[in-house]
């Protein structure tokens, strides 16, 4: 089902197993991936189905180097889909280096690694609607191609490397029926989230507080959301 939190009654509590912020590429995966699960999905989108300038504005902000990053209203959208509702399609995977420390850039290195991600890249991939998930040119087109420099193997990195395509993929236009038609998920478009609240421990997210811009007063219509996570157990909760 896909809403909008317009409807929804001001300090109406809305109860899910699951709560995914964010109906972008990674939130529409999640809830497609874990509505298998047959567990309630709520999914969160501060947007709706198409671009909306007051939305939008949400995303303004600053960056540290202008000459290094866009404005983060640039290509961040808020929109079901999120910043595949523009993309071009490019699409190509992490190289191991990617994931590890290095001392000449600040703040590198991930919590995970490389094969942590690898073994999700497929159906990423198909998802994408980016072809077959194979970027190296000696593997992806029959009989290879010929080498970018002949008789150039240089030490640290790959010249056979590729890039592929998808269509471009619009994440909320493509898998929208999906989500609407899935019984388990539940979509509120305009649903912006204000506040994380905590378990007094700190162990979990225990409820959000979700805006909307349904009135003047912003602030004042709320969507109190209970989320259930792995085995803590709650009553009443779900």
């Amino acid at each position: 089902m896909i809403h909008s939190a317009d409807d929804i009654v001001r300090d109406t509590v809305v109860r899910a197993s699951i709560c995914i912020v964010g109906g972008g590429p990674a939130g529409i995966t999640l809830a497609l991936e874990l509505a298998r699960t047959g567990k309630s999905i709520l999914l969160l989108e501060s947007g709706e189905d198409a671009p909306d300038a007051d939305a939008q504005a949400l995303n303004e902000g600053e960056v540290a180097d202008e000459t290094l990053h866009s404005p983060p209203d640039k290509y961040r959208q808020r929109v079901l889909g999120g910043g595949t509702s523009i993309w071009g399609g490019r699409c190509v995977p992490f190289d191991p280096v990617d994931f590890t420390t290095r001392s000449w850039i600040d703040h590198s290195g991930w919590p995970i690694g490389y094969a942590d991600v690898e073994n999700h890249y497929a159906a990423a991939n198909k998802l994408c609607e980016a072809g077959d998930y194979e970027y190296d040119a000696r593997l992806a087109v029959p009989g290879g191609m010929r080498p970018l420099l002949r008789g150039f193997t240089p030490r640290h990195f790959d010249v056979n490397g590729i890039e592929r395509f998808s269509c471009p993929t619009d994440f909320g236009r493509r898998y929208r029926n999906r989500l609407h038609s899935a019984a388990n998920v539940r979509v509120l478009l305009r649903a912006t989230v204000t506040r994380l609240r905590c378990a007094q421990d700190g162990s979990r997210i225990e409820s959000l507080a979700v805006c909307n811009p349904a009135t003047q007063d912003f602030p004042s219509s709320r969507i109190s959301t209970c989320l259930q996570w792995g085995v803590s157990k709650r009553p009443g909760c779900c």
